[in-house]
């Protein structure tokens, strides 16, 4: 897992690691403060294209360190997709490029909410964007989620079943292999061995017009 926060900057917190401590030790610190400065500007647009290409990222330098992992990959993204910037479809068509699914989690309501403003200006109400977050969870191949709707471990086992089958998807590798050359194989030879033990021209004759009719088979078969 990896973490990425994203506004109108992103900053990538957490390279991918197997250590969930590590997750759980920068959750803690957000729920201090923001990583962004907000008593500068509380007002950052949600910048989704940014965040999903410093996922990218993220897994590149992961394979350029450890080498390619058969798994596959997903992002999460949490937001409510109020304000957003950016060109999310190009950011999501090179996640689908890249063979990484998108989930989206949508995190407020319709009706919105006052976002808390440090310097007591005009007060920001945000609002949850259900359907241009769908629709970048259907563009990128995922499941859309809201908080509240379901639990969140609810939410969170559905979205690790639904990557786990994937696992098994992307590992099943079919390949055929042709095994009648080798029982041609093994009739050529007993062929060749009884053709040893055979004295009378009639049967030599038989037993020579039968290899040439299975050589011309053989030949258009190949063609």
């Amino acid at each position: 897992m990896a973490l990425a926060l994203f506004a109108y900057h992103t900053a990538p917190q957490i390279r991918l690691t197997r250590d969930p401590n590590a997750l759980f030790f920068f959750i803690d610190h957000l729920g201090k403060q923001s990583p962004f400065p907000l008593e500068d500007d509380p007002t950052w647009d949600t910048n989704i294209e940014q965040g999903v290409s410093w996922g990218l990222q993220l897994i590149e330098a992961d394979k350029r360190l450890f080498g390619g992992s058969t798994n596959p990959k997903a992002f999460v993204v949490i937001s409510d997709g109020q304000a957003w910037s950016g060109r999310v479809s190009n950011a999501l068509a090179r996640a689908r490029a890249s063979h990484v699914a998108v989930y989206v989690v949508g995190v407020g309501t319709t009706r919105g909410g006052i976002i808390p403003d440090p310097l007591r200006r005009q007060p920001l109400r945000a609002a949850l964007d259900r359907q241009s977050l769908s629709e970048m969870a259907r563009i990128g191949g995922g499941q859309y989620f809201e908080i509240g709707q379901d639990p969140d471990r609810v939410v969170a086992s559905k979205i690790i079943s639904s990557i786990r089958r994937r696992i098994l998807t992307a590992q099943v590798e079919e390949s055929t292999e042709g095994l009648y050359w080798r029982f041609l194989f093994v009739a050529g030879v007993l062929l060749c061995c009884g053709a040893l033990v055979v004295t009378r021209r009639v049967e030599l004759s038989w037993l020579a017009a039968g290899a040439l009719v299975a050589l011309l088979i053989l030949v258009n078969t190949t063609r």
